[in-house]
């Protein structure tokens, strides 16, 4: 797996979970007129890096977002990545920051 590979699926692991994020926040918007734009702390932060044959990801959302750790799994194992480090937590009632290293 090369480095272009892993970064488009990252990439669509990006926009699958902003698109997922935002979907609230568009349909709340269309319930007030009077609010003119989409309230963009919503959405989770998405980090991804590459270092030689390493992949780290991580991820802070709120913890609403149910099925986001199977959704970054199921990107990972496409990507026929192999995890050798996860770590998920929550802090206070409404966040989540995940962190995954994996390999190519």
């Amino acid at each position: 797996m090369d480095k272009a590979s892993i970064l488009e699926g990252a990439t669509s692991l990006i926009r699958k979970l902003r698109e997922k994020g935002a979907a609230p926040a568009v349909k709340k918007a269309r319930n007030y007129e009077h609010q003119s734009s989409i309230d963009m702390s919503i959405l989770p932060e998405i980090e991804v890096r590459i270092l030689e044959e390493e992949v780290l990801i991580t991820v802070y959302c709120k913890k609403k977002y149910t099925g986001i750790i199977d959704e970054i799994l199921s990107v990972i194992q496409k990507l026929h990545l192999t995890i050798k480090s996860s770590n998920f937590l929550t802090f206070g009632n409404t966040t989540m920051h995940i962190t995954i290293i994996a390999q190519v």
